[in-house]
């Protein structure tokens, strides 16, 4: 042991002086010594549980009908996601030897050694008041261990992995005989995000508060669908650079491996680490304000802001790395977030003063309801409505005096239901214009004064008049720059192979033709509007999947990459047009269109146009063809749930994979999963809304009911698509189906403010603008080149385009793919993040191991005859019988 010791503090002088590179080694030697193992004077608070008197007075235990009646007695289940602070990682520690041993008995959030006298933690504050209390963790071991019970916290966890957790968590409660996932009360603690921003200025893109929000949302999302009765604590995330003020050489050995973008590593890296914090805070901030979760009585997400402006902590309150919580800064912390939490019920949106969230709810004692007066909403809806339709007579009155004067001039009459909104658009004559232009501003006005409830209806109509005929985003107009293309920088290297002879050979050289099928979204409606004026135009040339304008230095979309290998390229859309104009060329998507209209008239003129071309060899050229559609269905699945459900959405897409694979040989199909609409809900605002409960209701401005069986009828289609191509059904030699996920997770960036940011939209706050197109196209490519099982399921704003190279060169299909693993999405981000960890754990582990062998073999060693002749008489044996050995 006194060998292991003095190993162990060479190993550290070592240490001390590789990181501080001083020559005075005698006196790094004193201070890391002093600095890696606990004073006595601290020893008690760190090995010992900490406990509390409890001042409070016994209540009456009662039950709770909604979440805002939620009180501690009537709670009969916790439970906790995160990181290493909540998995109490070295929280009981007295060295380094034992600061990786996980005391999730002692953690503040979720532990339940003891009781309050011993162990300050929340679950044991809750015991007071519910004595059947279940979940809490106890004594030590990792997160799948039987004491971790409902303690899921994945030391080196980052957000990305915070789904899985959740998952987890759900399945562990469902399969707990003792608990009533229906019925019981849960407290669910949430906290997580140091570790994402310990790597951020490593990898921004990976890290980005975009990412991270959207991780935390999907979290919440499962959490909201499958665990019914939980009231949510989400603490939010700390500024990490806080810790860098702690130093001396262990802690900055320590810090230099864990979490250098906010200790150790440069002022600039600090500086940027810290604003993402920020980041972080107002992203979520934003999420929970936006009262996505408040939607029912039953379930709830309260954001904890107790740690978000910590100050520096005394040593005393962390671990011998002082980046941790020992079992005192675990007690500070558990007192924290009860004291956010509790008074006498679990505080709400709905049960906190109403001044405080700037919402005057009615008391329900005063006879009201609890919920604002919605009808100036309803009278605006209806008032705006009116006008709107007024609108409408006067457009096809104006239609109908062109079609006559058409008729005397011999012009091609296009039909008035497909062409009325276009003429209006295009043609500055056509009559009623201006009174057109005049009465959408003042149905956007009158839905302005109504929703506002403003009597100045100056400022209703200034609003009204820049959220309606002008981007909203944009401080004037002569600074637009979602109307241009945007490109996409271009670092690949182009290599050439022999032409494929098969689709699992494709790599994008191959590539002779391209062609898609869909909606509005492919037709690039409203992609380079600057007003709704001309919103409704169709800017096929800079369509995500199919446009072709200029190159990729200009306007980024998957066909200008192709061009990038193959210049000959042919098929992709140009300009603007309907989807029979020439521009067009293989861009049949038609706006509006649902999954019926894909097999019943897309394929078919996809076909008629590709066959008649003459540039085209159907049988010897290589074509990718992209379908997408899906969002229309969705939008009014509420209203026909029969006609528009899973199964039938499957059943017409099968029938275009049928149509597509027996007419179109060569092919490798791009099938991208539809998006989930009801993301587009969170962009607010008078015009959005204006146009979202026309064009998308179910989704966005339906009632709770509506919009929650329009997400899940969102993940039924995913999941009956990947059942269909799972079938093989489309395996050939020549021809093959691959899900393209990256539109799964999709949900609107967020910009600096920790608010949606709509430059990646139209101003119809529905499609997408050009800024959009080009991170649609970024997300398709690099899944094309990812392999099946390590496919990225969301779209990451500002993602570098990923290469093909002569060592991974073709586009991935089921049989070209390596052995399926885990899902990207679910595993990659959380490996690198928790890399730092893991080298920790590993120098850590060979350290020890090492220490241990050496300690045993001068064990060994002095256990022999103990004579120096001896010794000496054995190494001359093995030396001669070496040399006999090699002769």
């Amino acid at each position: 042991m006194i060998f292991l010791r003095e190993a162990l503090r060479l190993l550290l002088l070592l240490s001390a002086v590789l990181v501080e590179a001083q020559d005075q080694w005698m006196a790094n030697l004193d201070q890391v010594l002093k600095s890696s193992r606990t004073d006595e004077g601290l020893r008690t608070g760190i090995l010992d549980g900490v406990g509390s008197d409890f001042p409070c007075g016994e209540i009456a235990a009662t039950t709770a009908k909604t979440v805002h009646q939620l009180a501690p007695s009537a709670v009969k289940v916790v439970a906790a996601l995160g990181d290493s602070i909540t998995a109490a990682l070295g929280a009981r520690a007295r060295t380094i030897l034992t600061a990786l041993v996980e005391y999730r008995g002692v953690s503040w959030s979720i532990g339940g050694d003891g009781d309050l006298s011993t162990v300050t933690t929340v679950p044991n504050i809750i015991k007071h008041y519910s004595k059947t209390l279940k979940g809490f963790s106890v004594s030590t071991g990792a997160e799948n261990t039987a004491d971790a019970k409902f303690n899921q916290a994945v030391s080196g966890a980052v957000s990305q992995t915070l789904p899985s957790q959740a998952e987890t968590l759900i399945s562990l409660i469902q399969n707990d005989g003792s608990i009533n996932i229906a019925l019981d009360w849960k407290v669910v603690t949430i906290w997580i995000g140091g570790n994402d921003l310990c790597a951020y200025c490593e990898n921004r893109t990976q890290y980005s508060p975009e990412r991270y929000v959207l991780n935390i949302q999907q979290t919440l999302d499962i959490l909201q669908t499958k665990l019914p009765r939980t009231f949510v604590n989400l603490v939010q995330i700390l500024d990490v650079t806080k810790l860098a003020p702690l130093s001396s050489p262990w802690c900055d050995l320590v810090h230099s491996v864990v979490c250098r973008c906010a200790t150790t590593g440069s002022a600039e890296d600090r500086q940027v680490t810290s604003e993402a914090s920020h980041m972080y805070q107002a992203a979520v901030q934003r999420l929970i304000d936006s009262g996505r979760y408040d939607n029912t009585d039953d379930f709830t997400v309260v954001l904890q802001p107790f740690v978000s402006g910590i100050a520096l902590p005394n040593k005393a309150s962390l671990l011998l790395d002082n980046g941790r919580a020992s079992t005192k800064g675990h007690k500070e912390m558990a007192v924290g977030l009860w004291n956010n939490m509790y008074a006498p019920y679990f505080y709400t949106k709905k049960n906190s003063p109403a001044q405080k969230f700037g919402v005057n709810y009615a008391s329900e004692e005063d006879g009201q309801s609890g919920s604002p007066n919605l009808l100036p909403v309803y009278l605006g809806v209806g008032v705006g409505t009116g006008v709107l339709a007024l609108v409408v007579v006067v457009l096809v009155v104006g239609v109908v005096i062109r079609k006559r004067r058409q008729r005397k001039e011999g012009e091609r009459i296009p039909l008035v239901y497909k062409k009325s909104i276009d003429i209006f658009i295009r043609n500055p004559q056509t009559p009623g214009m201006a009174r057109g232009h005049l009465l959408v501003a003042i149905a956007t006005l009158c839905s302005a004064i109504a929703v506002n409830g403003q009597d100045n209806w100056v400022a209703s109509l200034q609003q009204a008049i820049n959220e309606g005929l002008t981007r909203g985003y944009v401080s004037n107009t002569s600074d637009i720059q979602s109307v241009k293309p945007v490109p996409i920088p271009f670092s690949c290297e182009p290599y050439s192979l022999a032409p494929a002879q098969t689709v699992n050979e494709l790599t994008p050289a191959d590539i002779k033709v391209v062609a898609a099928i869909g909606d509005s979204l492919t037709a690039a409606m409203g992609a380079r509007a600057c007003t709704v004026l001309t919103d409704l135009i169709e800017y096929r040339g800079v369509s995500w999947s199919i446009g072709g304008d200029d190159d990729i230095s200009i306007s980024g979309t998957m066909p200008n990459i192709i061009k990038k290998y193959n210049p000959g390229v042919v098929g992709y859309a140009i300009k603007t047009g309907s989807e029979d104009s020439a521009n067009a060329r293989f861009d049949q998507a038609v706006s509006g269109a649902k999954a019926t209209d894909l097999w019943e008239s897309q394929i078919s003129a996809l076909l008629q146009r590709m066959q008649q071309d003459t540039s085209v060899n159907m049988q010897t050229d290589w074509k990718i063809i992209t379908v997408f559609v899906g969002g229309n269905d969705l939008c009014d699945f509420c209203e026909d749930q029969a006609t528009y459900s899973a199964a039938n959405y499957a059943a017409h897409i099968k029938n275009v994979l049928d149509l597509i694979k027996a007419n179109f040989p060569r092919t490798f199909v791009n099938l991208v999963h539809t998006l989930d609409v009801t993301e587009v809900g969170k962009l607010r605002g008078l015009w959005c809304d204006l146009v979202h409960s026309f064009v998308c209701k179910c989704g966005t401005t339906g009632s709770e009911a509506d919009v929650a069986m329009t997400k899940q009828a969102a993940t039924d289609y995913r999941t009956a698509l990947e059942d269909l191509i799972n079938t093989g059904r489309y395996e050939a030699d020549d021809f093959t189906v691959v899900i393209q996920p990256f539109s799964m997770g999709m949900t609107p960036p967020l910009n600096t403010d920790g608010e949606p940011d709509k430059s990646y939209f139209a101003p119809d706050c529905f499609h997408f603008s050009t800024k959009g197109h080009k991170e649609m196209a970024v997300g398709l490519w690099n899944n094309m080149v990812q392999p099946l099982g390590h496919k990225a399921q969301t779209w990451i704003p500002g993602e570098a385009l990923q290469c093909p190279s002569p060592s991974a060169p073709y586009f991935y299909t089921k049989s070209n793919s390596p052995a399926l693993g885990a899902d990207r999405s679910q595993g990659v981000a959380g490996n690198m993040a928790g890399s730092s960890l893991g080298a920790v754990v590993g120098v850590g582990a060979g350290v020890i191991v090492l220490l241990v062998a050496i300690g045993l073999i001068g064990f060994g060693v002095s256990k022999l005859k103990g004579k120096k002749e001896a010794v000496s008489v054995r190494m001359h044996n093995v030396q001669q019988h070496e040399k006999t050995r090699l002769l």
